[in-house]
């Protein structure tokens, strides 16, 4: 979806942005990093953006009009998701879009961490998945985070065009063979039934009228 010249907002991106600097520099695009911690935008790898702002776009903060919104696997840790899409909704201009990646609350992983302390959801993750122990830190809340009742939330700040894809695979438990066949199985039976709302993440892609 992106274009050349493009004002693009990455919400969330931090030390890990959604565009890399090489298909940045490539599209010539513009590119704000917004991050509600100072210290995940100083980490963000040299030249990914050309504008920060550390806030909490649950709050009022200002922002560029742009033309696209990317948010990446952040929406499940904001305590309000219909504040956090009601503010990008009214920085983007006609016609642009949002696209947000999210993992299903409903999910088994996601129901996992949500019973268990904070604390010992980084100590599994850092344990069983060592390769993300640098990913992992801020909670999880899954505020309207499954597919019907985000599709509501981005309606009701005033999208249009909603469209959905659910996706039915991940891979958490493979740390233990056992575990991990019971998840396929799981994925499988709810791919096949196309019960999107026990999908294991989804991306939405929302416009804006133009």
């Amino acid at each position: 979806m992106l274009r050349p010249g493009m004002v693009v907002i990455d919400v969330g991106g931090g030390k890990r942005p959604a565009i890399t600097p090489e298909v940045k520099a490539a599209l010539r695009l513009q590119i704000t990093g917004v991050d509600i911690s100072q210290e995940e935008i100083n980490a963000a790898p040299p030249g990914c953006y050309d504008h920060t702002v550390c806030g909490d776009l649950t709050a009022a903060i200002e922002l560029p009009e742009a033309d696209l919104a990317i948010a990446a696997h952040v929406t499940e840790h904001v305590s309000d998701a219909g504040a956090m899409y009601r503010n990008i909704f009214q920085t983007l201009r006609p016609g642009g879009f949002v696209i947000a990646c999210i993992p299903n609350k409903f999910a088994l992983f996601a129901l996992v961490n949500a019973a268990i302390p904070n604390r010992l959801t980084r100590w599994l993750l850092s344990f069983f998945h060592w390769e993300t122990k640098e990913e992992t830190g801020f909670p999880a809340l899954y505020h309207r985070c499954y597919p019907s009742g985000f599709e509501d939330v981005l309606k009701s700040v005033g999208f249009k065009s909603v469209r959905t894809q659910p996706c039915y695979r991940s891979e958490y438990c493979n740390f233990f063979m056992p575990l991990h066949a019971c998840e396929l199985l799981w994925q499988v039976f709810t791919s096949r039934l196309k019960l999107r709302n026990l999908c294991e993440v989804f991306t939405i892609v929302a416009q804006k009228e133009s």
